[in-house]
């Protein structure tokens, strides 16, 4: 039974790789779900717990808070226990985080699970991209990682349709419906391949090269790769590499676009965006600002990559 679900097992090269990416890149659709359908339950939440402006910005950023903490203690989990290990631990908080929300009978409980939500989403949003790039053959490596922002996006909109089709439906219904992708996320991961270049990195080079044979064109290619991986072994670098001139464009990239993402105010706008439709624009109007929205914002962040990608090269 196990076996004949293991879908995995039966692909190879090209078609096991686009299956790693699209399973893996649920971890950023939850991340754009969970982050998005506050906007619309909010509008219930409040009017249950009798929530003020204070009360419900609480709810709202407690994800935020959680993502950060995330963020911070994915990378050391990761290379402990391996990137699969980490998603799938991501998954079950998403599935715990949901479950709990769903479930909530007061606001307490609500910040809570919001707060592990944010864990999961901050975990997802660290190691699901190094595991997609480690999978992924070089050529296409880019195409493949952009898919986990796409969606992203996707996982937003999603979340913007599912709200105002609810919207006359209980706001625990609108929580629950991310238990199936994050229920999907964690089954899938279980059947999915470490990442060749943590194991190799660990000194299990013949699973490594095992699993690059499964994902690469041939024999010859997964070879090479694994013994550049071994070659070019990661080191700690100290803070001080930084500091360096040859890095300072990667750090203003990549500096500049978290920042200006956040200083957009997009994301005050997608949580908030509901209840201002709601005052101010009929429900048709709402429906199709939502997707409109979320077509913006993809391109909004893309512009950013490559206009911060010109400076940088720039400035080297």
């Amino acid at each position: 039974m196990t076996q004949s679900l293991d879908v995995s097992r039966r692909l190879s090269g090209e078609a096991l790789t686009n299956f790693i990416a699209t399973i893996s890149a649920t971890g950023g659709l939850l991340f754009g779900y969970d982050t998005g359908i506050i906007s619309s339950a909010l509008l219930q939440i409040r009017e249950q717990f009798h929530l003020d402006t204070i009360g419900s910005e609480i709810v709202t950023s407690a994800i935020i808070l959680g993502a950060l903490i995330g963020c911070l203690g994915a990378g050391g989990i990761s290379d402990r226990f391996g990137r699969r290990r980490t998603v799938m631990l991501a998954a079950a908080l998403f599935l715990g985080g949901t479950a709990l929300a769903s479930a909530a009978q007061g606001v307490t409980v609500l910040i809570v699970s919001r707060l592990i939500l944010g864990l999961a989403i901050g975990a997802a949003s660290q190691i699901v991209p190094i595991y997609i790039a480690e999978i992924s053959p070089p050529n296409r490596r880019g195409r493949l990682v952009v898919g986990f922002q796409l969606a992203i996006v996707s996982g937003v909109t999603i979340s913007f349709l599912t709200g105002y089709f609810l919207r006359d439906s209980s706001w625990r219904i609108m929580f629950g419906i991310g238990m199936l992708p994050a229920l999907i996320l964690f089954v899938g991961m279980g059947f999915l391949p470490n990442s060749p270049r943590w194991l190799a990195l660990k000194g299990r080079t013949d699973e490594a090269l095992a699993v690059l044979r499964r994902v690469r064109s041939s024999e010859e290619v997964a070879q090479n790769e694994l013994q550049a991986i071994i070659d070019n072994h990661d080191e700690q670098a100290p803070w001080s590499e930084l500091a360096k001139p040859w890095v300072r464009p990667a750090l203003i990239a990549s500096v500049g676009i978290a920042l200006l993402c956040q200083l957009t105010g997009i994301n005050a706008v997608c949580t908030m965006l509901q209840r201002s439709l709601r005052m101010q624009a009929s429900d048709r109007n709402l429906l199709f600002s939502l997707p409109l929205l979320s077509v913006w914002q993809w391109f909004a962040r893309r512009s950013l990559v490559v206009g911060l990608s010109i400076t940088g090269a720039a400035g080297h």
